[in-house]
């Protein structure tokens, strides 16, 4: 019965293995994404900028702008999506304390699903101005402004985290290999 249990186990660890390499791919190939839309919005919105780096406008750099713009928005709510599956699969067994990783974990899901929706949105209107009045298409770019100036605290703040958890998550693994090692010594003596 244990052998059962402990290769049922195995099995559940190997999907959700699979599951989080499946996540951290579709992750990195949408922070390209994010950094594409997010150079080509920068040269978009500073004139000066984009006559400096590739002498003035570009149909070019609209193009690449929206069409990075979708695969991100496409990206994200994909990622959401999954983290969604995969917490409503995990929840059932959930350890204790691990709250401020969960409450970080559901604003990041429901920071990137609205901000992509309101990414498309804002897009949307800005891609087809002849149809929308001005005032519309002036709230659409200052909604769309700081969409992005929030996606990138929010990216910054996601770096900071990764750097201090896998500092951390390195300090309790040679914390666990030490007292595993100090356990076995002391068995042996």
């Amino acid at each position: 019965m244990h052998r059962v249990s402990s290769t049922a186990a195995r099995v559940g660890r190997s999907r959700s293995s699979l599951a989080q390499t499946g996540i951290a791919a579709v992750h990195a190939t949408q922070a390209l994404f994010f950094f594409a839309a997010l150079a080509t919005g920068l040269l978009l919105f500073a004139p000066a900028l984009r006559v400096a780096l590739v002498s003035g406008y570009s149909e070019s750099i609209r193009g690449l702008h929206r069409w990075s713009g979708r695969g991100q928005v496409l990206l994200a709510l994909a990622i959401a999506a999954l983290w969604i599956r995969i917490g409503l699969a995990a929840s059932v067994s959930r350890k204790r304390g691990d709250g401020l990783r969960r409450a970080w974990r559901v604003f990041h899901i429901s920071f990137v699903a609205a901000a992509a929706i309101g990414f498309a949105a804002t897009g949307i209107v800005m891609s087809s101005p002849g149809s929308y009045s001005l005032a519309v298409l002036d709230y659409s770019l200052a909604t769309h402004l700081w969409l992005t100036y929030l996606s990138c605290a929010v990216v910054l703040a996601h770096v900071c985290r990764a750097v201090f958890f896998s500092y951390r998550r390195q300090r309790i693994r040679t914390y666990a290999a030490r007292e595993e090692a100090d356990a076995v010594l002391r068995k042996a003596v």
